[in-house]
């Protein structure tokens, strides 16, 4: 069913085909209606995979990156706005070669890259801290892109890339949370040891001055 031409997208039932509008979404299918935050998710049909390799174009910084993805005129097929602390290398076959997702589970995913040039793989996941990065088994780094996703440089080749999430904080607390459990666990068996030895020393009628002596029994003296 065609949609009607004058109408916004907004108003378009879920499911439907969005008329034409802005230029990033044209052609899109309207998933839902959320009026409490004014937003309608879209599933546009030339939208790139969920992990992908694309070109990057860099940028210094976030307040640099908005502005260009929100322009009347977006990024070119199979460009991406990438925030880099220092340039990338960009040849003309940037972008282009395969991805392969070998294993992935919530909190690692691994994936094979063939890249013709210098590229970036982008992981359209929010980009947020406790993720790493390694690329052929050595650390790699994690840029954000398109403002809100992830990104990993790789250059030309074959390559590895491994992503790995674990809860910021998390391995310092358990640490800090297993320490203080032993040395409490500690002192109280010393105490414990203490005062059953102080104990079984006064039932005998003598306290316990040092180690034992070289025939195996305590040096001991009276007590009062």
């Amino acid at each position: 069913m065609e949609a009607n031409p004058g109408a916004p997208i907004s108003a378009t039932p879920p499911g439907r085909w969005t008329s034409p509008g802005p230029a990033g979404a044209r052609g899109s299918r309207v998933l839902a209606e959320e009026p409490l935050f004014g937003t309608t998710p879209l599933v546009h049909p030339a939208a790139p995979a969920r992990i992908h390799l694309a070109r990057p174009e860099c940028v210094a910084t976030f307040d640099e990156a908005l502005p260009r993805m929100m322009a009347p005129e977006p990024p070119a097929s199979g460009t991406v706005i990438v925030e880099c602390p220092a340039p990338l290398p960009v040849e003309a076959a940037s972008g282009a070669g395969a991805v392969r997702v070998s294993r992935e589970s919530p909190e690692r995913f691994s994936v094979e890259v063939e890249a013709e040039a210098p590229s970036v793989l982008v992981i359209n996941d929010a980009h947020l801290p406790g993720w790493t990065a390694t690329l052929d088994g050595e650390p790699a780094s994690i840029l954000a892109a398109n403002v809100a996703v992830r990104a990993v440089p790789v250059p030309a080749g074959r390559h590895t890339v491994v992503m790995r999430y674990r809860t910021p904080g998390l391995l310092p607390g358990l640490w800090l949370g297993a320490l203080g459990a032993a040395m409490v666990v500690s002192r109280r068996r010393a105490r414990k040891l203490t005062g059953a030895g102080l104990q079984a020393q006064r039932g005998a009628g003598v306290a316990v001055l040092g180690a034992p002596n070289a025939g195996g029994e305590a040096v001991s003296a009276p007590t009062e």
